[in-house]
């Protein structure tokens, strides 16, 4: 029987490349939704990449403000596959996605 789990995970992004999320062995990941905040006292740019592609580019996030970014499940992560992202100033921006993992497909 295929097990799903849905689940949120996150990270304060770094200005080198900083894991969000890998996807577990053996799961095809949809995410559902991808949320970036501003958590600091600087206004920052940042950059999200999914399994080395690029998603958002230099996005300006003025302090409290926040940007949704996928919605309705539209980027799929394959087992060991990641979601990174990297910021101008470390420890301002957020980034929160929801996931569903699901028994990979043989």
């Amino acid at each position: 029987m295929a097990t799903t789990r849905m689940k949120t995970v996150g990270a304060d992004l770094g200005t080198g490349t900083t894991t969000i999320y890998t996807a577990p062995a053996g799961k095809d990941v949809t995410v559902v939704t991808l949320r970036a905040a501003n958590i600091g006292a600087a206004q920052s740019t940042y950059e999200v990449t999914v399994a080395g592609h690029v998603i958002v580019k230099n996005a300006n996030l003025p302090v409290g403000e926040a940007h949704i970014h996928a919605e309705d499940g539209v980027l799929f992560l394959l087992p060991t596959e990641t979601l990174t992202g990297k910021a101008a100033v470390a420890a301002t921006v957020h980034v929160t996605a929801s996931v569903i993992e699901r028994d990979a497909l043989p």
